[in-house]
């Protein structure tokens, strides 16, 4: 069983820099990794 490795990109408030890291490596993996995009962001009281 042949199983596709995932990428997470995380970013503050996905401010821009894990988008093009995501677009990079999607554009270059050619189907070959899962990329996943996620935030993090200040939880308020």
């Amino acid at each position: 069983m042949t199983t596709t490795p995932e990428v997470l990109f995380v970013c503050v408030h996905n401010a821009g820099r894990s988008q093009m890291a995501a677009a990079l490596l999607h554009h270059h993996a050619h189907g070959r990794v899962t990329v996943l995009l996620d935030e993090l962001t200040r939880a308020t009281a």
